[in-house]
């Protein structure tokens, strides 16, 4: 399964007690032992940074990056080109209720035919031309 993986997946993962804290735990288990293929694009890091700075936690924050540098093969750490942001605007134009990081998210993976994003974004289900699965959905398909 090739699967984008969202920033959320990463902070649930190393984060406190939290429902997804498990789910996000194992599918960072299941990439490292190639039960599943994942992606992110250096958008999923900024927001990783930014949300460490603006928690005032910067040390966690670029701890979480370093790992999913070391967990991801470099070629799964997709850029944000140009032809993304074209392609982010259109989808911003379609979906009013997306947020711009999102939509940057979905226009890279349309770019690289990515279908699947993991995620636990709830306004990301709105968008028809991706599949969405929810973490803890993800973390028992791979249990199967």
């Amino acid at each position: 399964m090739i699967v984008f993986l969202d920033s959320c997946i990463f902070v649930y993962a190393a984060g406190i007690d939290h429902p997804y804290r498990k789910s996000c735990q194992e599918i960072l288990i299941a990439e490292k032992q190639r039960k599943i293929f994942s992606y992110v694009d250096t958008e999923v890091l900024q927001e990783i940074l930014y949300l460490g700075f603006y928690k005032k936690e910067t040390d966690k924050s670029l701890l979480i990056v370093e790992n999913v540098i070391e967990l991801l093969d470099e070629d799964s750490i997709l850029p944000v080109s140009v032809k993304d942001i074209s392609r982010a605007s259109e989808l911003l134009n379609k979906y009013r209720s997306i947020e711009p990081r999102d939509a940057v998210h979905l226009a890279v993976m349309k770019n690289n035919n990515i279908d699947i994003i993991c995620t636990a974004d709830r306004g990301i289900k709105a968008i028809k031309e991706i599949t969405v699965i929810d973490p803890i959905d993800l973390a028992e398909q791979l249990k199967k």
